[in-house]
């Protein structure tokens, strides 16, 4: 019994996700599932007593086998650094996919308490191993040295939290997978090609020659 009421659980949470994942919660019943599962609505409340256990449970079991993963893969040692972080960041992207905009609009604004959790744990979770790759980046002459570690990350973490949110991504043909790659393309090889850094770095490098000159021929300045 406790195995089929186990494999009868799973069905419904594959359901909800599928469902939930491209339209929302709110606009799915619990009958509705119940009827396309082909079960009761008895049998579907003994699993799960009201829509708000089940998506608890959703998004409770998401974030656990999503820090699972994200450990796993910040933790390998057999992986060079740069396909550590391709592959973690690849992950990020596959799992952010998931979670649908409609789904996470209904998130914030019908239970926002489980949205705090959502952000509690993308800060906690995912940004702090993603800090932790940061900083080895920097001890390996990946990343730039010259830039604060805890600065990326802040920048990072305010990126994700204004953009890959469902306000910004009801408003944009994106995924919130493809809104997290883009932020992560945009931190980690910038907006400039080539030629633009360049020329960038050669104005920059007049500007600072100008303002030492100034500073040269009037100290107070």
């Amino acid at each position: 019994m406790a195995q089929q009421r186990k494999a009868m659980r799973e069905r419904v949470l594959d359901k909800a996700r599928e469902r939930f994942g491209t339209q929302g919660f709110a606009r799915v019943t619990m009958d509705e599932l119940a009827g396309e599962l082909g079960m009761s609505k008895k049998t579907l409340y003994q699993l799960f007593p009201s829509k708000e256990r089940l998506v608890q449970t959703l998004v409770r079991e998401f974030m656990r086998e999503t820090a699972a993963g994200v450990h796993r893969l910040a933790d390998r040692r057999d992986l060079p650094f740069a396909n550590k972080l391709r592959d973690l960041l690849h992950y990020l992207a596959q799992r952010l996919t998931k979670m649908g905009p409609l789904f996470l609009a209904d998130l914030q604004r019908h239970t926002p308490t489980l949205w705090r959790e959502v952000e509690e744990f993308r800060r906690d979770k995912i940004l702090v191993n993603f800090g932790r790759l940061v900083r080895d980046g920097m001890a390996q002459g990946v990343f730039r040295k010259d830039i604060d570690s805890d600065l990326v990350i802040l920048v990072f973490l305010a990126a994700v939290q204004n953009v890959v949110t469902p306000r910004v991504l009801a408003d944009l043909p994106l995924t919130a997978g493809a809104a997290f790659e883009g932020l992560v393309r945009l931190l980690m090889e910038g907006l400039l090609t080539e030629e633009g850094r360049t020329k960038y770095e050669r104005r920059s490098a007049k500007c600072e020659l100008k303002k030492r000159k100034r500073q040269t021929a009037d100290p107070k300045q």
